[in-house]
């Protein structure tokens, strides 16, 4: 009963939080700012009443690091909990373009000055890419950005794409790779404490003098940085 309870719960909270903070976003539209009321926002609304407890760990690798490109693992859709909690201002997410269709939550995703890439068009998926670039460059940004391409629950990583990396050697910006743990196979919603969401920013890896032969290489690193990660949360359960 408390799952079903949650399950209508999280989705209502989601254009709840997009409704109460549109008219902000319309003062002052396609600022970074906006992404981030939305997400303080929605964990104040959501994250215990869906029973999570949070923690975070080295913060201060992304902080310190920005402008940057922020690399981690995708693994359900309560990840927007983990982005609610992970990442302050000047932090902006790259999304696939259906997410413009979600009621509201599109809207605040596009007035947000988030990105949207269409990854079933190369062309456009490309030209997303390069409107990244100039904007972390300009506005002092950093971007999320799942290299999976898509939700995965297992454990382990699916095989990386190269949009990440394509950006962070043009740009010559630092990857600061982060690791979500595996809650999505432990949680519970029927239970009072659904689960532990932790996580990890890991040390940055430099970019600077790195060309695209370097790509495979740069792709490796940070895949790697991120099962150890994994690993490491595994280990403590």
């Amino acid at each position: 009963m408390l799952k079903f309870l949650r399950l209508i719960y999280f989705p209502f909270s989601v254009l709840f939080t997009a409704a109460i903070t549109l008219p902000v976003f319309f003062l002052r539209p396609y600022n970074p700012k906006n992404s981030s009321l939305f997400l303080k926002t929605f964990a104040l609304l959501t994250l215990r009443p869906m029973g999570f407890k949070y923690t975070e760990y080295d913060k201060h690798n992304m902080t310190n690091s920005r402008p940057s490109i922020l690399v981690g693992n995708h693994q359900h859709n309560l990840d927007v909990l983990v982005a609610s909690k992970a990442f302050s201002d000047h932090v902006v997410v790259l999304g696939k373009k259906e997410i413009l269709y979600i009621p509201f939550l599109g809207l605040c995703f596009y007035l947000g000055g988030n990105i949207f890439v269409d990854r079933k068009n190369k062309k456009r998926s490309r030209k997303s890419l390069d409107h990244v670039k100039k904007k972390l460059k300009d506005k002092n940004l950093s971007v999320v950005i799942f290299p999976e391409g898509t939700r995965n629950p297992e454990k382990g990583l699916l095989p990386f794409k190269k949009g990440a990396f394509h950006t962070a050697i043009q740009t010559q910006l630092p990857i600061v790779p982060f690791v979500v743990s595996q809650y999505a196979q432990d949680m519970n919603l029927n239970k009072l404490n659904s689960g532990h969401i932790e996580v990890k920013f890991l040390e940055p890896i430099p970019t600077e003098g790195l060309t695209m032969a370097n790509m495979t290489e740069l792709m490796e690193k940070t895949r790697n940085a991120i099962l150890a990660g994994l690993d490491e949360f595994d280990q403590k359960m």
